[in-house]
């Protein structure tokens, strides 16, 4: 394309430039991974700025970290100052329920403007839309799941058609849920689905729901169901259809639930695609 551009004597051609995307995380309780942790005072790693900045990377932005924000509203105010004017479009995560110690909606309202607070979507339902001066402002929900399930959904299509770059194609796979399911009726669902193959060689749908909080329900997913929110249930055996996170995606050799085992966990690791999930004994056998 330059080569023709060059031959056709075009010296300049409009381009998009990638969004420039600010990442603020929330919370006294956070430590950047690499520092030391005081588990005894309730520190945790800051595991939100880094998921959401890979996912900037990847729907085609640029990724601007900048320090975490503790609990104080001056401190909050400062540093989402200091990103909105350096960047296109600024994502929190954490803070945004509407609780007495959630500040952080207080502060969009008070220095731009709040245009929405809420979605009827779980997980998820806290996330705030709004502007600081000229950019743009998403606040998203501080559990890791809840931040990155709303991210994917809302925020990295939006980074994508700024940036130019056409929506990818999205894989998907029909199989049946291996179990009944119940859900909060009146609330779009989007549920972290695993794959495995039965006997038959047919493809079961089973959900990997851990809690918003918990890093690792992700990391065991495969893909996510979207659920309306006219649904109050799912039938054990019914179809269902996972839009993958990548068409790569291929189910384990061997899948197997049930109490933490360090020992089989260890036999685990030496077998070709084995997939445990640490649930408890309760859950595993249902």
């Amino acid at each position: 394309d330059i080569g023709l551009l060059s031959a056709l004597g075009i010296d300049e051609v409009p381009v998009r430039a990638k969004p420039r995307v600010g990442i603020v995380s929330t919370g006294d309780e956070l430590v950047r991974p690499g520092e030391e942790l005081h588990s005894e005072r309730g520190e945790i790693y800051d595991v939100n700025s880094y998921t959401i900045a890979a996912g900037v990377e990847d729907a085609g932005g640029e990724a601007v970290l900048y320090p975490h924000a503790g609990d104080e509203q001056d401190e909050m105010e400062r540093i989402l100052r200091t990103a909105a004017d350096e960047c296109d479009l600024v994502l929190s995560s954490g803070s945004t329920s509407a609780s007495a110690v959630d500040v952080i909606y207080r502060v969009i309202e008070e220095q731009g403007e709040l245009l929405l607070h809420g979605v009827s979507v779980k997980p998820g339902k806290p996330m705030l839309i709004g502007r600081l001066d000229d950019s743009a402002y998403v606040g998203l929900p501080g559990y890791p799941v809840s931040a990155m399930m709303v991210f994917r959904t809302f925020v990295a299509p939006a980074i994508r058609e700024a940036a130019g770059i056409p929506e990818p194609a999205s894989a998907t796979v029909t199989g049946r849920l291996a179990r009944q399911e119940r859900y909060e009726e009146g609330r779009h669902r989007l549920m972290p689905v695993g794959l495995v193959e039965d006997s038959d060689g047919e493809t079961l749908v089973y959900p990997v729901d851990k809690g918003s909080g918990a890093t690792t329900s992700l990391a065991d997913a495969d893909g996510v169901v979207e659920v309306g929110p006219e649904t109050d249930y799912l039938e054990e055996g019914e179809p269902v259809t996972a839009t993958l996170f990548s068409p790569d995606v291929r189910p384990p050799t061997l899948f197997g639930v049930g109490e933490d085992d360090p020992i089989f966990s260890r036999v685990l690791d030496g077998l070709e695609r084995p997939r445990y999930l640490s649930v408890g004994t309760r859950p595993g056998l249902r």
